[in-house]
């Protein structure tokens, strides 16, 4: 009789929470859940919904290890293996999500909701061919899942296959409006290769308004973020010691970490975003002698001064065709200025958009653009541009001289 008011105790502490969880009131919920499991160590559910609570408050370490004392209670239990490939794939344990949500698979075959998750893990980590099967199966079995719908479409895109891709963007867009700008960006970059017109800026302009405020401590920090050292490195072994002397413009400055770096070069340091908020956090580090919000390439084709150096740090990326941009830089540059910037490498085609909404460029495409355009190419060295979900993304990093 002992064990039947422990487990109505539990089961209270339980109704408790989820009154606290439907408030989004999450730390008072995981208390009682703790609370529930001090009684009864072997109720999986509850170790489940600690699980599931430390992971909307961000805590994705204490989620695994919730989810793995839940399986070790029920470890039958398909949920609790999507739920820890859940809390692996936001550590970044790819591989170990991607195993997590097969054995959810395993005992239950047609989990649509596993299948989309292990869908995004492969294709995130470059399998794309894998991804599209599980996505496929997404959509057959739920043909109204519109991000399903968009991940398929930036996967069609990855492969080469254009016409599906489009097909599969309109449809996510259809079934979810919210979605528009963000298929609006990958359709006008499938179609003319590069995000020009407005409906294509404005999805990069809220992709970084979205995340000015954590933006530079999650791509430092959390990707690994290194090339406006390795940039600025390179400018300093080429133009030697010219301390406040140079005018410098910084495109896609964003919270100005080359600012911070080349100041001391600098007689004039200029910036440029498309994002506002980007250009606030900009603002508050005190480099910048301008500060100019909007997409850098009618600015700069309306811009007058002259530059000795034009940097371009994980710009180009959100580009593609970036012909223009060389003939703008070779306008604005000096006679033996300096055009520094990075890319992702493709080694396929001159210019793909990859699945993640980002371009990557071949060796050749740039090597044969320098030439065309009046430049000489004094460094190209390959480069690890992030990390993510603990895979580095290949690049490089150039330095380009204007003849004279």
């Amino acid at each position: 009789m002992a064990g039947k008011p422990k487990k109505m105790k539990v089961q209270a502490l339980k109704e408790r929470a989820i009154q606290h969880l439907r408030m989004n009131q999450f730390a008072q919920a995981r208390e009682l859940y703790q609370q529930a499991a001090r009684l009864d160590p072997r109720d999986a559910a509850v170790w489940m919904q600690l699980g599931a609570v430390t992971g909307q408050m961000g805590n994705h370490a204490e989620s695994e290890q919730y989810c793995r004392k839940a399986l070790a209670c029920d470890p039958r239990n398909a949920g609790i293996y999507h739920n820890l490939g859940m809390s692996l794939a936001r550590q970044g344990k790819s591989q170990e999500a991607a195993d997590s949500y097969a054995a959810a698979l395993r005992l239950e075959p047609d989990r649509v909701a596993t299948k989309y998750s292990m869908g995004l893990v492969l294709k995130d980590t470059g399998k794309f061919k894998e991804a599209r099967t599980l996505l496929a199966d997404v959509v057959t079995a739920k043909p109204d899942h519109a991000w399903a719908w968009f991940a398929l479409g930036t996967i069609h895109a990855e492969l080469g296959d254009n016409s599906e891709a489009l097909s599969s963007l309109d449809r996510a867009a259809t079934l979810d409006p919210s979605l528009q700008t963000r298929v609006n960006y990958f359709k006008n970059a499938i179609t003319n290769n590069r995000a020009a017109d407005e409906l294509a800026l404005s999805h990069v302009k809220e992709l970084f308004d979205a995340h000015a405020s954590s933006f530079e401590q999650h791509l430092v920090e959390g990707l690994g973020y290194r090339i406006p050292e390795t940039l600025d490195r390179h400018i300093r072994q080429i133009i030697g010691d010219a301390p406040a002397t140079l005018d410098i413009l910084d495109i896609g400055c964003g919270t100005g970490i080359c600012g911070s770096l080349l100041k001391t070069l600098a007689r004039d340091l200029t910036g440029m975003d498309i994002a506002p908020r980007m250009i606030e956090q900009a603002r508050n580090r005190q480099v910048y002698d301008h500060l100019l919000v909007g997409d850098f390439a009618p600015l700069l084709a309306a811009d007058t001064r002259s530059y000795d150096i034009i940097i371009a740090a994980d710009v180009f990326i959100y580009v593609g065709d970036v012909k223009h941009v060389f003939e703008l830089a070779q306008q604005r540059l000096r006679p033996a200025g300096l055009l520094a910037f990075s890319v992702e490498t493709s080694s396929d085609r001159p210019v793909v958009l990859r699945a993640t909404g980002r371009y990557a460029h071949s060796t050749r495409y740039i090597e044969e653009l320098a030439a065309s355009t009046g430049f000489e190419i004094l460094v190209a060295e390959p480069a690890v541009i992030r990390t993510e979900l603990k895979k580095p993304i290949e690049g490089a990093v150039y330095v380009l001289r204007r003849l004279e």
